[in-house]
């Protein structure tokens, strides 16, 4: 692999107070935290990795002690993690080009992201590039190795955000797919949520295989080939989960699909099962990784529990000649002139297509089925349609103050019109039948959804259940929120301008974001929607949210849907013909 001339500045110096325990020793797919981030660095090529310890740093170090990189403690630790950037930027070598921060925090971050960032970063001399999921800002950002004596000099208050604040104009905002460059784990729930998120990420769906060979530059004939294993080893799979199914371990089909797709994404190069691996371990995804470096080899013995989905992937892959579906006789003789004049190498030929002689042959008896058979009666999936309608409700009008606030979080109740406005809205509902409501944890919205249960229950004797999602408060205003916006105004007058000339992505101090917001409110609609049963779902919310979930899922620019906010009290609807697809890799 050729080397990238890139630091990698690791920050594992911080308390993890509220973590209760390091976040660096954390362990993630059998992986600690920080280890998982070295080799993160190590897959993408950086020429160096640097990491910063502090508390407990004796732990962190004996963790780190056998890999190859750097490690340098920060005496300062107690004062922040500014002092942590500048500990690890005096380590650096300073003749790279660049250098990445990354808090050891994002556990999720892959390999492959620091890839995509340096490809944009050589396209854009000068700049320094932020990766941003669905708009939101990430890390690890990555910055020109000119900026390094900059930051080590500066001692303003802000740290590193008054650095980039003054060069704002050499940012560039790269949006990725991967969801870990803006996932921190700051509380123990964090990390239970990690865990969740690093495990449904192991089998990354058809499309996202297919855009993965694309980008790796995969000749088409071997993605026919791959199509082809990918359906006869889910097939087997799904076969074998019928045969006893109560005394043997079911088989992951799903991951069995994805593996036979792109088990041969390297195939062009020398080496590919290893190579193959890599790439696929450089996008997080270990499990695939493991299927396509031993894809060649199987580990059956003589009993049916033992058999993997490895075995089946081996044994699907000896069934095709491109993606034609040939004998095991046909595929060995071909694999056996290749290799004609190689002793040693028709020696573990021979015993490969002797096991995997054997293994079809159980399968069959099994299953009752020759493979063959198994493989002409695979359909392509369809599609499923979901036909689902969300209706979105703004809640009623909140108690009025002498003059106009700031309001986000501030939590106040309705006001008598704004009752007035809940009970219009449930009269728009009145042919709905419902057996739960879900709403924001305000009192406006709340109150707005209870007068909408009261009248359900007086319509049809039934009271809906109010489910309270903490995901669907309006957007945080920091400290502004609550105050008197002609005070903001007086007091703050640059930064009101500012926000006004940047009203999506301004982020006033200690709040959120138009891009903070849409992510936190559609990742725990995304989850709502996997598991509800519903035909229509009511939320009640507030105009922000409503915003950035009708951008999300109806595919609107975000400016466009903030701008068309909906009064108080009254609803839209959203259709929903297809399924809604996470866009997070």
């Amino acid at each position: 692999m050729k080397v990238k001339p890139y630091s990698l500045i690791i920050l594992a110096a911080g308390y993890s107070s509220r973590m209760g325990q390091l976040k660096a020793l954390l362990e993630i797919g059998g992986q600690k935290t920080i280890n998982r981030l070295i080799r993160a660095g190590e897959l993408a090529g950086l020429s160096e990795t640097v990491v910063v310890t502090g508390y407990k740093s004796k732990e962190v170090e004996d963790t780190i002690k056998d890999q190859k990189i750097k490690s340098v403690y920060n005496e300062a630790y107690d004062e922040g993690m500014f002092s942590s950037i500048k500990t690890g930027l005096q380590t650096i070598d300073p003749l790279n080009k660049g250098f990445f921060i990354l808090p050891v925090d994002y556990a999720l971050v892959p390999a492959r992201l620091f890839t995509e960032v340096i490809e944009v970063f050589e396209k854009n001399p000068g700049a320094f590039v932020v990766p941003t999921f669905i708009g939101k800002k990430g890390h690890p950002p990555l910055f020109p190795m000119n900026l390094r004596q900059e930051i080590l000099e500066n001692s303003q208050p802000g740290g590193l955000k008054a650095v980039t604040e003054k060069h704002q104009t050499r940012m560039i905002k790269m949006q990725t797919h991967f969801e870990g460059v803006v996932f921190d784990m700051d509380k123990p729930e964090d990390y239970q949520q990690a865990l969740a998120i690093y495990k449904n990420k192991q089998v990354p769906d058809e499309k996202i295989c297919l855009t993965c060979l694309k980008q790796n530059k995969t000749p088409q004939e071997v993605i026919d080939h791959s199509r082809a294993v990918a359906k006869l080893a889910a097939a087997l799979a799904c076969s074998r989960n019928r045969i006893d199914s109560d005394q043997i371990k079911k088989m992951n089909t799903k991951l069995l699909y994805s593996a036979g797709l792109l088990h041969d994404i390297a195939r062009s190069q020398e080496k590919h099962a290893q190579k193959g691996a890599e790439i696929l371990e450089s996008y997080g995804w270990d499990q695939l990784a493991a299927l396509t470096k031993h894809h060649m080899f199987y580990t059956k013995e003589d009993n049916d529990e033992s058999i993997t989905e490895l075995d089946l992937l081996c044994l699907a892959d000896k069934c095709f000649i491109g993606s034609e579906f040939v004998t095991l006789a046909k595929r060995k003789e071909r694999v056996m002139n290749r290799f004609c004049n190689d002793s040693q190498a028709l020696e573990a030929i021979e015993k490969r297509f002797e096991k995997a002689g054997e293994l079809k042959a159980h399968l069959e008896l099994k299953i009752g089925q020759s493979l063959e058979a198994i493989y002409k009666e695979v359909k392509n999936p369809q599609p499923q349609v979901t036909r689902k309608k969300i209706i979105l409700i703004r809640h009623g009008q909140p108690i009025q103050h002498q003059d106009k606030i700031f309001l986000g979080q501030t939590d106040i109740g309705l006001s008598d019109q704004g009752r007035q406005d809940a009970q219009k809205a449930f009269d728009r509902l009145i042919e709905q039948k419902m057996t739960r409501i879900y709403t924001s944890p305000l009192k406006r919205a709340g109150e707005t959804a209870d007068i909408l249960c009261q009248n359900f229950f007086k319509q049809t004797g039934t009271r809906p259940d109010l489910i309270e999602v903490s995901a669907f408060k309006e957007m945080s205003l920091g400290k502004w929120d609550g105050k008197f916006i002609k005070d903001i105004k007086k007091e703050f007058p640059r930064a009101y301008e500012e926000r006004g000339n940047n009203r999506l992505a301004y982020k006033i101090s200690g709040g959120e974001n138009y891009y903070d917001l849409s992510y936190r409110v559609n990742k725990a609609l995304f989850e709502l929607l996997k598991n509800e049963t519903q035909d229509t779902i009511i939320i009640v919310t507030h105009a922000g949210v409503m915003a950035v979930i009708r951008s999300f899922i109806q595919g609107l620019a975000l400016e466009k849907t903030v701008n068309e906010k909906c009064g108080y009290g009254q609803s839209l609807t959203i259709d929903l013909e297809q399924e809604i697809v996470w866009p997070g890799w």
